[in-house]
């Protein structure tokens, strides 16, 4: 993996991070963080996909992953590790992704 690319990955999610926390205040019943418009954001992060992955995928494998997670996800289900894990399989048989420690593996 480019470890340049992944560090600058991780300043850019840190800036973002400081960011998007002057558009959230504390919720009074907790420490839950409510954006100034009364919505909340989860994320979920290329990294997420990599992280949890028994298939050696690219950056932009990994977006497909996330593209096809928030297109088709069930409002009554939400986005959660099996929702993530069902995509990331999908693209991952369509492109015939080699499992993680798999002398194959291809470089982000």
């Amino acid at each position: 993996m480019n470890q340049g690319g992944n560090l600058w990955g991780k300043v850019y999610r840190a800036l973002k991070g400081s960011l998007m926390a002057s558009n959230r205040r504390l919720n009074t019943k907790g420490d839950a963080m409510i954006n100034k418009d009364d919505s909340i954001t989860i994320e979920w992060h290329i990294d997420d996909v990599h992280g949890d992955s028994k298939y050696t995928l690219t950056d932009d494998q990994c977006r497909e992953v996330l593209r096809r997670v928030a297109h088709y996800h069930d409002c009554n289900v939400g986005i959660n590790w099996d929702v993530l894990r069902y995509h990331t399989d999908g693209v991952a048989q369509e492109v015939n992704a080699p499992l993680v420690g798999d002398p194959t593996e291809v470089d982000n």
